[in-house]
């Protein structure tokens, strides 16, 4: 397997590389159990790079899932800087032919910095999934059970410093905080 990753993007924004470890770099904040999301899709491949040449400011995102046999993460709706998301036909969407930023991950995986979409957060979808059980959504079914889903949702700052790249200043979409996202307060709030 080979890496695309570069280290301009997110070292340039953010002033840390990808193998940096020191805590004061992890800017996000977890929910608490979250929705699947209207755009969810069981039939993921299974790969690292998600990018599929969507122009972004590259983001490194790691993780760890421990004591959890047979399981996989998948990260299914990143947002385009555009705001778009991909494998959906709803209007303003990429298509049913995309995959871009969509798919199940290795633990450390490389992907673009997600977009915004209308009035919500700046968000990426992950789930933790296991074989035995379905889940169904409007349009997908996936033999597994979600263990964990979870929207990762990143801090003020870092979003601004990422929306001002000239790549994400075209999106229009009206952009919303942290504190105005009503599915990322609510699972604040009840956390």
């Amino acid at each position: 397997m080979t890496s695309t990753l570069s280290t301009d993007g997110a070292a340039d924004v953010f002033g840390f590389q990808r193998d940096d470890l020191d805590p004061h770099i992890f800017n996000c904040v977890f929910t608490t159990e979250s929705v699947v999301g209207p755009f969810w899709a069981s039939d993921q491949e299974l790969r690292w790079n998600i990018i599929d040449g969507q122009p972004g400011v590259p983001m490194n995102f790691k993780t760890q899932v421990v004591d959890i046999t047979n399981c996989t993460l998948a990260s299914w709706s990143i947002l385009t800087q555009m705001g778009a998301y991909s494998d959906t036909d709803t209007g303003g969407q990429g298509g049913l032919s995309t995959r871009y930023l969509r798919d199940a991950l290795y633990l450390i995986l490389s992907h673009d910095f997600p977009g915004h979409s209308y009035s919500r957060a700046t968000h990426v979808h992950v789930m933790v999934k296991s074989p035995r059980f379905t889940i169904t959504n409007d349009n997908h079914e996936s033999r597994g059970c979600s263990i964990l889903a979870r929207m990762i949702c990143f801090d003020e700052a870092s979003r601004g410093a990422v929306e001002r790249k000239d790549v994400y200043k075209a999106n229009t979409r009206l952009l919303g905080t942290n504190n105005e996202d009503g599915f990322a307060l609510d699972q604040a709030i009840n956390a």
